[in-house]
Order: C-alpha cells, then structure tokens, then sequence
C-alpha cells in the first residue's frame, strides 16, 4: 500500500483486503476418485483436492489482495475470481469460492487513539514514576535506620531493586526441584504454543505437518496439554505447604481473598492492556481479523475475567483464551482452603469432605466425557478431523472459541482439579514427614528407582494418550482414559518430586535442580 507515487498521485490510492478462497473442482463426475494423490502421474488437482488429517485442507487459501481504493468488497471478490478463472488454475478446471468479510484497510485510515489507549499509558506512566521514585528513596534510606517501618514498607514493595533481589532469590525448602520443573514446563508449554500458531497460520505445511504429527517426536507432541496439569500440581503443592506452614490459621474469607488480590492485579492489566494498546501493536490485511476476536472479546467480557467466572460464563467469547487457567486456579484454592479450615475444625469431617471432592475429581470428568460423547483426549497443537483416520473432529487452531471439547471439558474447573489435589496431597506429606525423618532417607537405589518408575509412568501417560486419537474404542474406555490421565500424569511428577526432596538422585537429575552456591 505504500506506493513511491502514493503522496503525489492521490488518484492512485490503493487498499488491502483480506479474501478467504475456497478451490473447487469442476470436472468431479467426469473422473475417478484418485486413492493415491501423491502419485507423480497423476493431476497436480487430485493433490490441490487432497485434505491433510492435521491442517488445514489444501484447496482453501487466505490471499491479501492490493486494489484500488474506491473498489467495493463485492467487487473485489468478483476480480479476484475473474483473475483466478483466467490463470491456469480455471483452465485446469478450479472454480474459485471467493468471500471478504473483513474490511480492507487503506494508508489513510487514521489509527485514533480512545480514552482506554490514554488511560492505560496514563496508568503505566504513574506506576514507572512510582517505582523509580521509590527505588531512589529506598536506595537512599537503605541506612537510616530510625526510617518508618510502614513508609518503609511501602517504599520497599515499589523498589525496583527489592523486587529484582526477591525475584532472583532462591528458597531453601526442600524442594529446590521445583525450580528446574517450572523453568521446563514453560519451555514446553511456549513450544507448543508455537507449534500450534504456525500450524494455524496461513503459510503452514499440511504435509509436513502430517509427517510430523505421524512420526516418534508428534507422538509426544499431541497431548502436550498434561504440561499444563505439572503446574496444577505445583499450584496445589505450594498452596497446602503454606497453609499448614501457618501456625493459627486466620479467617478463610482473608486468605482467599488476599490470594484473588494477588492473581486479579496481574490479570486486570493484561486484560486492560489486550481492551487499549493491543489493537494498535499491529497491522496488515490478518491483523484485522485478529484484533477483532482478541479485543472485541474483552471489551465484552473483561468483567468475568476480574470475577474469576471467565471459564464459565460466554466462554465462547472468553478474554485472552489462556487466562482460563487463572480462574482453575483460583477455585482450587478456595476449595482447598475451604477443605483444609473445615479439617482443622472437625478432622473427621475434613477428611470425609476430602476424600469425597476427590473421588468426584476423577469421576467428573470421565463421566462428562462420556455424557456428553467428546474425546478422551483434545487436541490442541495440531489440526485434526479426518474420518477414515481420527475418530473425532477437532477444529480447535481454525477457530478456538469454537471448539466444543475446549469448552465443554477442557477449561471448566471440575475437569481440571484433580491434579490439584494430587499436588495438596503431595505437599501436605512433604511437609508431614520433613522434619521427623532424615531429608535424605530414601537410599540411593530406591529413590533412582522411583525417580525413573515416575519418568515412566509420566511418558506413558503422554504417548498413550495416541490410542485414542488414531484408533477407534468403546466410549467407557475413554470416558476411564478421561479420568485417569491427568491424575496419573501428577502422580508421575509427585513420585519425582518425593524422590528429589527425600532421596539421593540430585546428580542424575541435575538439570532440574539449581546449583548449592545459587542464593
């Protein structure tokens, strides 16, 4: 759209317009259903024709198209057919299905900035001054000892410099493993979100994303969703850890609601940021469309993010798609809390209520999954819905807010917390038995053993998760996969993480631990 002759031919002036194109065959009835479309003798159509099971189908195409200004969206449409009926591709016999939904964007489109965009940068603006004023004042008192403890206190949560110490320190208790489980997952986790984009993005591959999804590395790839359920499992750990780290335990009402501080602080300025500033971080003919699905969302719903109901509530139109994790992880807090007030009060009672939530944990989601016929396993990195080889249609990368198994299962808190409570469970022993026996009583044969016997067991988990995505079974059978993998995957990681804090297997896993001098 920029032109050399842009500002001295105005008459010129062009926009882009973004076209979905759908390739149809008109010689269908006159030739034979081809078996083989790779076949080197055979119509290069039968390939165009040829829809890959984990992609989008190679006959639809997304173009951005350069044309004047003053052309309509319906006139576009009928150029671009006439071009395409005139390339090889009509003397081929390809009849073009052409639509613009979006409208096309101009040089001269001002990009105006509203009163959200204002106040956001307003709100950064006070909030860096802040934080510089108080990292100078704090610098400066760091030696004055007859300083005010809560101006000083105050100063000190606003320091940049306190806030970077505190970041980097680490904690000795025990479970220094935690460190280098966090740091993988979120490599994993950013992996595969990568994988994801570029396969729903326009310039992907179908066949060799079909090459990949079908070899050794897919099969650890395509349920790469239990990643999630190791921080379910550390959220769960760390919570009851330092629940039963309190001596007496305040009113429930404060520790929850001083946990919803802590989680809706970060997620209201990311929410704002995505209502103000996103729309103007991009451009280009797919910018539209992105924008309007990211934003449009949150000027609609950015109030059931700040209520934690996001995950409940018009999910079809949920603010940031990831943030439904935030809200899981929230409600399992406040169950455990609730639990865990409830068992300090009648022990016997507590752990009936324990015992029964985690009972309807595992079940709630088998018995979902078979109510309502979705899949054992979703799929999210890849595409996927081809009948003679999946059992399922999944259409989860084209277009995520409409996925059923995404909303139905996937991001609702009941299907999710039994991973949770595997990490409650886990954290309550750990700090059970911490102080009584020896840090180090498993001997170093038992604990490699049980170290790998959870690498195991986590793998598995993972790579059998591919039965039921290739293969066709009995609804009970994934409706049992369904409640079981989750659960097992955090019993894999727990069996580590006991191994690591009670046994002698830091040398053999020494990636997952930080190094004694780091402080």
């Amino acid at each position: 759209m920029n032109a050399p002759w842009a500002s001295t031919h105005t008459e010129l002036a062009t926009k882009y317009c973004l076209a979905d194109i759908v390739l149809e065959r008109t010689d269908r009835t006159l030739r034979k259903k081809v078996q083989n479309p790779f076949n080197p003798y055979q119509s290069a159509l039968d390939y165009i024709e040829y829809r890959p099971p984990h992609t989008h189908p190679l006959n639809e195409l997304t173009w951005g198209a350069c044309v004047p200004a003053s052309c309509q969206p319906r006139t576009v449409e009928r150029l671009l057919g006439i071009m395409l009926a005139r390339s090889h591709l009509g003397t081929a016999g390809l009849r073009a299905n052409i639509s613009i939904t979006e409208p096309c964007q101009a040089k001269e489109d001002p990009k105006e900035y509203d009163g959200l965009f204002y106040a956001f940068m307003s709100m950064v603006g006070v909030l860096v001054g802040v934080s510089l004023l108080c990292t100078f004042l704090n610098t400066s008192r760091e030696n004055d000892l007859k300083a005010d403890r809560k101006t000083t206190g105050f100063i000190k949560a606003f320091c940049m410099k306190e806030n970077a110490t505190d970041l980097l320190k680490m904690k000795k208790e025990g479970v220094e493993v935690f460190y280098g489980i966090k740091y993988l997952t979120i490599c994993l986790i950013v992996l595969d979100h990568e994988i994801g984009l570029h396969n729903a993005g326009p310039t992907s591959d179908g066949l060799i994303s079909d090459q990949i999804v079908t070899s050794s590395l897919g099969m650890l790839i395509l349920h790469d969703d239990l990643f999630v359920d190791t921080f379910f499992f550390l959220s769960g750990f760390l919570a009851i850890t330092y629940l039963a780290g309190v001596k007496k335990l305040p009113n429930p009402l404060l520790i929850i609601l001083k946990r919803y501080l802590r989680l809706v602080v970060a997620l209201a300025v990311v929410v704002f940021y995505t209502s103000a500033v996103f729309p103007h971080t991009g451009s280009g003919p797919l910018w539209i469309r992105v924008k309007a699905a990211e934003t449009g969302a949150c000027l609609k719903n950015w109030w059931l993010n700040l209520l934690m109901l996001s995950n409940y509530v018009d999910t079809e139109n949920i603010c940031i798609l990831v943030s439904w994790y935030i809200p899981c992880d929230f409600h399992f807090f406040v169950v455990t809390v609730l639990l865990y007030w409830l068992y300090k009060r009648c022990p016997r009672l507590g752990l009936t209520c324990a015992g029964l939530v985690t009972i309807a944990s595992v079940v709630v989601p088998g018995l979902v999954t078979y109510m309502y016929e979705l899949p054992a396993v979703q799929l999210f990195t890849y595409e996927g819905g081809v009948p003679q080889r999946m059992k399922y249609d999944f259409r989860f990368l084209s277009n995520p807010r409409a996925s059923r198994e995404f909303h139905g299962i996937y991001i609702k808190s009941h299907s999710r917390l039994a991973a949770y409570l595997v990490g409650v469970f886990s954290g309550y022993f750990f700090i059970a038995y911490k102080d009584r026996i020896d840090s180090k009583t498993i001997s170093k044969g038992w604990s490699l053993f049980g170290a790998i016997s959870a690498l195991i067991l986590m793998l598995a988990v993972l790579v059998s998760g591919n039965i039921f995505l290739w293969w066709s079974y009995h609804p009970l059978e994934g409706a049992l996969y369904a409640a079981l993998n989750r659960p097992a995957w955090a019993c894999g990681v727990a069996l580590l993480v006991m191994c690591c804090a009670f046994g002698q297997v830091r040398k053999y896993i020494i990636f997952l631990e930080p190094p004694d001098d780091m402080s």
